[in-house]
């Protein structure tokens, strides 16, 4: 029996920690869901952006995807491996995949963090406060990359 509950608690806290990481990732400036060039491109339209943040965005947008690229095609391979498990469940194997799954959704959710706040910070105060209320705005209406707990319920 207490086997069987620690294993419960273990995977319980996987699933939480996987479902927090998931939660905590922010929208904006997360060049792996899109293009940087494009979102580079929004913000200048929007924010009215200098050549100088231009180029210095236009970069960690770059360097941010580039980074996420390696990520992004674990976690594929990570859910494909799961999906498998259906067909011959194997337990411990099943239990890796989901805490590797975990630790790279978490370093992914880190990097959108570290490359939001380091383009907050090539923002004057008037484009930050433009910022703010287009995500705000998008969140509201449950965009695309609106945060999931800001989404209306159905």
């Amino acid at each position: 029996m207490k086997t069987r509950t620690n294993r419960f608690i273990r995977r319980g806290t996987a699933v939480i920690a996987l479902a927090a990481a998931i939660a905590a990732a922010p929208g904006f400036a997360a060049p792996e869901r899109g293009d940087p060039e494009r979102m580079l491109e929004r913000m200048t339209r929007h924010l009215e952006l200098s050549e100088s943040q231009q180029s210095a965005i236009g970069e960690l947008l770059q360097e941010s995807a580039a980074e996420g690229a390696d990520d992004r095609a674990r976690m594929k391979e990570i859910r494909e491996a799961l999906r498998a498990q259906v067909e011959n469940f194997d337990a411990a194997a099943s239990e890796s995949l989901t805490r590797e799954l975990g630790e790279v959704t978490a370093r992914s959710a880190y990097r959108r963090t570290e490359t939001r706040a380091a383009v907050r910070d090539l923002l004057n105060e008037e484009q930050r406060a433009e910022l703010d209320a287009a995500e705000s705005e998008r969140g509201k209406k449950g965009g695309k990359h609106g945060s999931p707990g800001d989404r209306p319920r159905q």
